[in-house]
């Protein structure tokens, strides 16, 4: 992985931004977003004391190279729709350019339903981008991890979705 303009500020100390702990995402990461003069980061943390299982430790570092890789694989492909600045330090720290709704991103879709309309357009316009990318061209993580969506299934995600 190639460093980018994240990395001194990920390896900075913490004096040097505004750290904001925020609740997201189903991992044992920590998740905050940083201020910074140079922009507004969100960043991904693993912290090794949670895990009593060493293999489990070692896949949460594994993911995040994952997650990683993939940002890096789709940006080569031009993939607009990813963070423009996506930095990994010590297979512990993912952090990127953070997509806010004062930015413009919405992670949600909008109430207003003119705005929504507009919405489920752009996601699916950008699905029809991501599939049109060749596989071949992504990073294989099957030897090291399981494919997310077997995981979910195995730890029981499909119960959550009962029609």
């Amino acid at each position: 992985m190639e460093y980018t303009t994240l990395h001194p500020l990920l390896k900075a100390p913490t004096a040097e931004y505004e750290k904001v702990i925020i609740s997201a995402g189903h991992m044992a990461y920590d998740h905050y977003f940083l201020t910074h003069p140079s922009g507004s980061y969100f960043v991904k943390e693993h912290v090794s004391h949670r895990f009593t299982d060493p293999e489990r430790e070692q896949h949460s570092r594994l993911y995040l190279q994952k997650e990683a890789q993939y940002y890096d694989a789709l940006g080569a492909q031009q993939f607009g729709h990813i963070p423009g600045d996506v930095g990994l330090v010590d297979d512990a720290l993912l952090g990127m350019e953070a997509l806010t709704p004062e930015a413009g991103w919405h992670w949600r879709a909008p109430a207003d339903e003119s705005r929504q309309s507009q919405y489920i357009s752009d996601t699916l316009a950008a699905f029809d981008t991501l599939e049109a990318i060749p596989s071949t061209s992504l990073p294989d993580f099957s030897q090291h991890i399981n494919p997310s969506h077997e995981t979910y299934w195995r730890e029981g995600w499909d119960e959550l979705h009962k029609p």
